[in-house]
């Protein structure tokens, strides 16, 4: 049997987190962060295959996050796809600059995620 693929969920609003976990925990290990300085200790220490990371957080937004990830030597090759409710062109850009992987926009499609999960890992 293989060992299922882990993914780091960043986002400060736990109602957030519980609906990612229940479409994503069969498939995939999960860990949770509710804010950036969080999510950027955590990374470092479990290395997850990707990060599945909120752009409106109050202590460090998502945009700092992925910044620093991707600064970081443990943690810079880890794919991080954006999630954010700001769903603009300008959004999505921001998101890539900042170090982003991917962006997918809230309300959530179950099905796109999962695509794009699968394309990282």
């Amino acid at each position: 049997m293989q060992d299922k693929k882990i993914i780091l969920i960043v986002d400060d609003v736990k109602m957030n987190i519980d609906l990612l976990d229940n479409l994503l925990s069969k498939d995939f290990k999960l860990h949770a962060a509710l804010n950036g300085r969080d999510a950027i200790k955590i990374a470092k220490l479990i290395q997850p295959q990707l990060i599945l990371l909120d752009v409106n957080m109050p202590d460090l937004d998502g945009y700092t996050v992925a910044a620093e990830l991707k600064k970081a030597k443990q943690t810079k090759a880890i794919p991080i796809i954006m999630v954010t409710a700001n769903n603009s062109s300008e959004d999505e850009l921001a998101c890539l600059i900042s170090g982003a992987t991917d962006f997918i926009s809230k309300p959530i499609n179950r099905d796109l995620l999962l695509l794009k999960i699968i394309k990282y890992i």
